[in-house]
């Protein structure tokens, strides 16, 4: 199913496909990212926590076995768009 909403930040952008946490079809709220690079990331809202659980997880991991301490990205050349998308298009 596709989604379009017009009252966003990229109005008229067609957000469809599955969840990329769970795999099911994303239908109402969901969290949607466009990166740099491939498809669009489409997570229903409690895939998307889950999911940033599981990540924060294997940042510590790879800290803690590797020694490396990683730090956010302060500047960015274009920033990375993140929506957060309610039924009837509304933030």
């Amino acid at each position: 199913m596709a989604i379009q909403f017009e009252n966003v930040p990229c109005p008229g952008h067609i957000w469809e496909g599955p969840c990329f946490f769970c795999g099911e079809e994303v239908e109402g709220d969901l969290i949607g990212w466009m990166g740099q690079t491939g498809p669009d990331l489409i997570l229903h809202p409690t895939c998307a926590v889950n999911l940033m659980i599981r990540l924060m997880r294997d940042v510590h991991e790879y800290q803690h076995t590797t020694g490396v301490r990683l730090a956010p990205i302060k500047e960015r050349v274009e920033p990375l768009e993140t929506e957060v998308l309610l039924p009837g298009g509304k933030l």
